[in-house]
């Protein structure tokens, strides 16, 4: 697991189940889709050497009964096991509705597969695997990791286009206004130099021009004093 995932996607001999002390040992952090929280799918191994021993001195005897009887213990005891899973390990909504049941040898998952308990043991929402298959499944989790990662980045993007979308959309309104309002100015502009201009043109044309020029004054036009007739 330490291989195809990293340390962040799984956690290690943790509680499933609010409420509960028991650990499975192991325990994969899937990600929601909303991308707001995790649940878990649990994986816990299970052995039973002894009985997967004794099922292949079964088969070296030759005898029927002993192979017979010998099925059925190893078949017990995987059954045992996949509901001390379900009852201990799982707990919707902090979990999978499902959780696996790791067998170290792909001889022993061979045998489950003869038994014919894979569909059984998948009714109760339990998935056995051995190692070649626990890759396999963990190649699909890792695609699966992937093909969030990249939903979630194409939301991201999409949201920042969005964002960028409404702003330009606020920009160019506000562009809108503004040009308007520089329109309406130039026209203003044109107006009142069309119009007032004009008028205070012919208010000034009935007034006399002012030069520097001063008159020269005729002597004999000016009326004698008094004293001057002396």
């Amino acid at each position: 697991i330490s291989d195809a995932l990293t340390p962040s996607q799984y956690d290690v001999e943790v509680s499933t189940k609010p409420g509960s002390n028991d650990h499975v040992e192991i325990a994969i952090k899937l990600p929601e889709k909303d991308g707001n929280g995790y649940i878990y799918l649990p994986i816990d191994s299970k052995c039973h050497l002894d009985r997967y021993e004794e099922l292949l001195d079964s088969y070296d005897s030759g005898n029927p009964e002993y192979i017979k009887a010998a099925k059925k213990r190893f078949a017990e005891a995987i059954r045992k096991d996949a509901q001390t899973i379900y009852d201990k390990y799982i707990s919707i909504p902090e979990t999978t509705p499902y959780a696996i049941l790791f067998v170290p040898f792909e001889g022993m998952y061979s045998e489950i597969v003869n038994l014919n308990l894979l569909d059984e043991l998948n009714r109760n929402h339990i998935t056995v695997a051995g190692p070649y298959t626990l890759l396999a499944i963990l190649s699909t989790i890792t695609n699966y990791f992937q093909a969030l990662a990249i939903e979630k980045k194409s939301r991201d993007i999409e949201r920042t286009l969005g964002k960028v979308k409404t702003e330009f959309n606020k920009y160019n309104d506000t562009l809108s206004k503004v040009r308007k309002n520089l329109d309406l100015a130039t026209k203003s502009l044109e107006h009142l130099q069309m119009t007032r201009t004009r008028a205070i043109g012919r208010a000034l044309d009935g007034i006399t021009e002012i030069t520097d020029e001063v008159p020269l004054i005729d002597d004999e036009s000016i009326p004698l004093l008094p004293e001057d007739y002396e």
